[in-house]
């Protein structure tokens, strides 16, 4: 059976990205319902950083992503407002991670500032299938 992150690599690579590029900023619009992914997926905190960071450690060979600097980043304003993501399969394996940052229209990104995901309304995160 081919792992998600093989599926995921050969979807992007078939609308147009690179294999070059290790990572992308996604983005999807929230306006919508958004249907079953087929996967669990739950919000983890800080107690479960060692997950996040296997997952991307698995996903880039020669990773240096720790949970100590993870917990850095957490602690970092820019991530004030952020949420970290796990996707999980059916036999319970993490399959996915995803830091990201969802705003609705005028809610303010925490630093004060007006942005551009404010104003449409969408997510934006950083994908990392294992």
């Amino acid at each position: 059976m081919r792992g998600v992150g093989a599926l995921v690599q050969d979807l992007l690579v078939d609308d147009g990205w690179k294999t070059a590029e290790p990572w992308t900023p996604l983005r999807r619009d929230l306006t919508e319902t958004v249907g079953d992914p087929g996967v669990r997926i739950e919000v983890i905190g800080p107690e479960q950083a060692h997950v996040r960071t296997a997952v991307q450690r698995a996903s880039f060979d020669g990773s240096l992503f720790t949970d100590e600097r993870r917990h850095v980043m957490a602690a970092g304003l820019p991530y004030a407002d952020a949420r970290c993501l796990v996707a999980y399969d059916g036999q319970a394996n993490t399959v996915a991670a995803s830091d990201g940052v969802g705003c609705s229209p005028g809610s303010g990104d925490g630093v004060g500032a007006k942005s551009e995901v404010e104003e449409s309304g969408e997510a934006v995160v950083e994908l990392f299938s294992a």
